[in-house]
């Protein structure tokens, strides 16, 4: 084996273990879902999606949801919905997740908020990323 296929096999198992684990039984994690499509300030909405091979269920998983808003200024932050979505996802490894969400967004409407949604289960294994948006509008 040479110098040169030593470094390009470490540099794809690298790449490997940053990519979501494809197959048959990898986990998945379906399109978020919000009802209703757009809230205002203080209105709830109702999130869903669902999950299949989620080894360990969500409750014992790592779970990552980052959210983006539509303007311009807006950049990519982490979201404190997914400590929620850990603690009531149970151990169920697949399934449908729905909680109703109370947003408070800060910008001047009206703009869309755009989720994005991973998951490694308690076998490391990392789902697709599922992303879906919702509308907050004014009053």
């Amino acid at each position: 084996m040479t110098l040169l296929s030593l470094i390009l096999g470490a540099a794809l198992a690298l790449v490997g273990c940053a990519t979501a684990t494809s197959g048959p039984d990898a986990p998945w994690i379906g399109p978020l879902r919000f009802s209703p499509s757009s809230f205002s300030v203080g209105q709830t909405v109702k999130l869903s999606f669902e999950f299949r091979n989620i080894k360990g269920g969500l409750a014992k998983s790592q779970v990552d949801l980052d959210y983006q808003g539509s303007l311009p200024m807006h950049t990519r932050k982490t979201s404190t919905f997914a400590d929620l979505i850990k603690v009531l996802g149970g151990s169920s490894e697949t399934g449908v997740f729905e909680t109703e969400l109370r947003p408070a967004p800060s910008d001047p409407p009206p703009f869309d908020i755009t989720y994005y949604l991973r998951v490694k289960d308690a076998e490391g294994r990392r789902s697709n990323e599922a992303s879906g948006s919702v509308r907050y509008r004014q009053l």
